[in-house]
């Protein structure tokens, strides 16, 4: 089993989150953060972005590498912001969602669920593996919390049941034991362990 694994990220939440999680539940696992640059492909898809960004990824970072794309689809609004998210966030920011959804009054209408996509490269056997989490729950009338990043103050997962919470209103613990992150890493995780 690899002991040390490169996640490539310049989203400082992100890695937290996953080096809480990742060296918690693989034990001898170090995880390092790789700073590339990578370029963001436009595509129909999560799986083809995180894909497209580790073959990226593996030229700068050295070993076993893995990247997370990841993003908040909103029905209501065919799916935006979707694989565009972490470009929408820095122009309109999650004000620029709410005044969007400002035609849908009715909680029943602010369905929503945050996607990850979890990709790994095997540098020995040059093999790609993909994770996928999801999470559904509903986009809330403001911005609520100061803990997490990116889209987290105005979702609320609709897990566990009853929750009214937003992700910026948990605790990191909390929130990797139910996100979209989460639920891909532990499949990650699993992966991990079986090449023990």
């Amino acid at each position: 089993m690899p002991l040390q694994l490169c996640f490539a990220t310049g989203n400082k939440g992100k890695f937290n989150e996953a080096k809480a999680f990742l060296e918690k539940e693989v034990p001898g696992l170090h995880l390092k953060q790789c700073s590339a640059e990578l370029v963001e492909l436009q595509a129909d898809t999560l799986e083809a972005v995180a894909r497209f960004k580790v073959e990226g990824a593996i030229k700068s970072c050295k070993g076993n590498v893995f990247i997370e794309d990841a993003g908040l689809f909103v029905p209501a609004l065919n799916g935006f912001p979707g694989i565009f998210s972490a470009e929408v966030k820095k122009m309109l920011d999650c004000k620029g969602i709410l005044k969007l959804m400002e035609e849908f009054p009715n909680a029943s209408q602010r369905d929503a669920y945050f996607q990850a996509c979890t990709c790994l490269y095997l540098r020995e056997t040059r093999e790609i593996k993909m994770f996928i989490g999801r999470i559904d729950g509903i986009i809330t009338f403001e911005e609520r919390g100061n803990q997490g990043f990116g889209f987290d103050p105005i979702f609320v997962p609709g897990e566990p049941s009853g929750n009214t919470r937003t992700f910026a209103e948990m605790g990191i613990e909390e929130k990797n034991e139910i996100s979209h992150r989460a639920k891909a890493l532990r499949e990650l995780k699993d992966f991990l362990l079986s090449l023990a």
